[in-house]
């Protein structure tokens, strides 16, 4: 028997014990590892469950882990006595409970970190609960099974500049946006500043611990080269954690220059924020200076561009125009339309002054420009073809029929409107029945019974809307009255159905007797075995036999009735 050397036993022991101390924890978790938790529980069997998460590292208040494991023991013909847990303790070491959904003997389950939770690793334990009494099953063989790591956002800080091509001098002007989700703006600190190409700080416009400010307009330098440079903005929440984000700026040459400018629409001149209506033109006048200007070699250029508010496209294509600068007055002055088809909304108008023969030095300028929809018009409308100022009266059976005139510049009419307004000149309440028919073009037309309204005096006021929801009101009310029509007394009707059903019955008789004699001597002159003897006897013997059966009162009608049929 070979003698084990009693160092080689205390290595081996060693290593085995190393072996067994590594920090699983430094890695992400025991899932990734591919390991199998293996758990006793209370009642001594053995339960075997894959415990898995979704995140390593998980941020407050924005982002979920999901947690889920797999019980491989539970016989799924069984019924269910139990429910599990997401068991987790934080980094300060208090305790929160996620309750772990079963589907197919997969538990699972979310949570989502507070923005006051603490930041650090959250170890996650498998809890295996009876339903009945919320005893833990598993109590006594209590182990990790995963962890992740929370995390705290960090800041961010937003820089909306009003240009991103300046020239030396130009002012631009600079809106903050700091931001955090676990702490407030007056817990954040921020810096500004302005560098070169080669990343060294030009100008520091703001430092961490000035006085808060959101809104800052800053002169570039006018002693700089141009080219290529940035604005770098830093921003620190309550716990040093930090942000920085960079915006270009491109500095061109200060030749040429803008030094005026007006807009005018409809000889109105415009200032600060500007609304301009579709299919409307605008004056726009400018003033450019150049300290390099030839005249006798260049004329500058000034253009204009804008873009459409939805599309993105062009709303003045290759629009420009050329003048010398030793013209007196305005040295550039254009009319821009702006057509009927372009979208409505926010736009930059953005004028460029540049040299004629060298394009890539200019000045520019933007102005903020809102397009407006045009409303509708109603020129005119009339109720039964009579205008508002015609006095119109209606009786209860009429029909009342409003006809309507009109136009939309950007041809985009969507229905009209009508009002109808009753006062109740007893109570004074005031009631409105609104009508709405879709527009049709010029043959569009609303008609209304008078029997659906009451009697009394009305006002009717007309809109038209166009499709996005303009619309024009006429301003004049068109008042229309409804009256009580002519009506037939009972005792009239009756008279007059006795003498309609009288005057049938007589021309019924006229043609009865008219039409008779010709029946009858047609029919004598047929029959040649009937005589005139037998005809009187006949009638004697009819006539004996009415007298005798008849009262005496209808004995003589009878006697008229019998010698007519005869």
């Amino acid at each position: 028997m070979t003698k084990i050397n009693t160092k080689t036993i205390l290595v081996f022991s060693l290593m085995l014990a190393g072996f067994f101390m590594v920090d699983l924890t430094s890695t992400n978790n025991l899932s990734n590892l591919g390991l199998t938790q293996s758990i006793y529980s209370a009642d001594g069997n053995l339960s075997n469950w894959n415990v898995s998460i979704d995140k390593d590292e998980v941020n407050r208040a924005i982002e979920t882990v999901s947690i889920s494991f797999t019980d491989e023991d539970h016989n799924s013909s069984l019924p269910i006595t139990f429910k599990y847990y997401a068991n987790i303790t934080l980094s300060n070491g208090s305790e929160l409970n996620v309750t772990l959904n079963n589907a197919s003997n997969i538990w699972s389950g979310t949570y989502t970190p507070a923005v006051t939770t603490p930041v650090g690793q959250a170890n996650i334990t498998i809890l295996k609960v009876n339903i009945a009494d919320e005893t833990v099953l598993n109590a006594a063989t209590l182990t990790l099974d995963a962890f992740f790591e929370i995390k705290n956002n960090h800041p961010n800080i937003g820089v909306q500049l009003n240009a991103t091509e300046v020239f030396r001098g130009d002012e631009i002007n600079m809106l903050l946006t700091p931001f955090d989700v676990e702490d407030s703006m007056g817990d954040l600190e921020w810096a500004l500043g302005f560098y070169d190409s080669t990343n060294a700080l030009v100008d520091p416009i703001r430092a961490k611990g000035d006085e808060p400010k959101l809104d800052y307009d800053y002169t570039i330098p006018s002693d700089i080269n141009t080219g290529a440079y940035y604005i770098n903005a830093t921003c620190w929440d309550s716990e040093d954690n930090v942000t920085t984000v960079e915006y270009p700026i491109t500095v061109l040459d200060n030749t040429p220059v803008i030094d005026a400018y007006l807009f005018e629409i409809d000889g109105v001149e415009q200032t600060g924020a500007i609304s301009v209506l579709r299919d409307s033109v605008m004056l726009l006048k400018v003033n450019v200076s150049d300290a390099d200007y030839d005249s006798g070699s260049e004329d500058l250029l000034l253009s204009i561009s804008a873009k459409d508010a939805f599309t993105g496209e062009s709303i003045f294509p290759g629009l420009y125009t050329t003048i010398a600068l030793n013209e007196a007055g305005w040295n550039f002055t254009k009319n821009i339309t702006f057509n009927a088809d372009i979208s409505t909304g926010y736009t930059l108008l953005t004028m460029r002054v540049y040299q004629e023969g060298d394009t890539s030095v200019y000045s520019e300028f933007t102005q903020a420009v809102t397009v407006l929809n045009n409303a509708p018009e109603i020129s005119e409308y009339q109720i039964n073809e009579k205008t508002p100022s015609e006095q119109k009266t209606f009786t209860e059976g009429d029909i009342i029929t409003f006809t309507f005139n009109v136009t939309d510049v950007e041809d985009g009419i969507d229905y009209i409107k009508v009002d109808i307004i009753y006062v109740d000149t007893t109570t004074n309440a005031e009631e409105t029945i609104s009508y709405i028919v879709p527009y049709e073009g010029s043959t569009t037309s609303l008609s209304i019974r008078t029997v659906d309204l009451s009697l009394g005096t009305f006002t009717a006021w007309v809109y038209v809307y166009d499709d996005l929801g303009a619309f024009d009101k006429f301003d004049e009310g068109n008042t229309f009255e409804i009256v009580e029509g002519e009506t037939i007394q009972p005792i009239t009707w009756l008279i007059s159905v006795a003498a309609f059903i009288l005057g049938g019955a007589i021309a019924l008789g006229i043609s009865y007797s008219i039409i008779k004699p010709s029946v009858a001597k047609k029919t004598s002159s047929d029959d040649n075995s009937t005589t005139d003897d037998d005809v009187m006897t006949t009638s004697d013997e009819v006539e004996e036999e009415v007298q005798e059966d008849a009262p005496k009162s209808d004995q003589k009608t009878k006697k008229k009735k019998l010698i007519r049929k005869l």
